[in-house]
């Protein structure tokens, strides 16, 4: 299973999203998160992204944003979502 984590401080607020590939995510989601954090009012705030399958985090943000400006905010977790171990994996990845 491949996992990526982005070396980041540990930040007050986390989101985890399943379903950071999809259609929602990079048309609607990512682009509101860049904006929210862009205010300045969220520089804590880091999104821990769920997918089915391997992904990298600047090329996600580069095609659904145009850029990779938010990559050190953002790591993926890749998982079987019908696997019970993986969501035990994933706890200890949030943790």
């Amino acid at each position: 299973m491949f996992l990526q984590r982005c070396i980041l401080k540990r930040y007050e607020n986390e989101i985890t999203y399943f379903g950071i590939t999809g259609d929602l995510s990079t048309r609607k989601l990512l682009p509101a998160l860049k904006e929210i954090i862009n205010t300045g009012d969220f520089n804590d705030l880091s999104i821990i992204g769920v997918s089915r399958r391997e992904v990298d985090v600047k090329d996600l943000l580069q095609s659904s944003l145009g850029e990779s400006d938010l990559a050190s905010k953002v790591s993926i977790f890749s998982m079987d979502l019908a696997a019970a171990d993986d969501y035990a994996r994933l706890k200890d990845f949030v943790a």
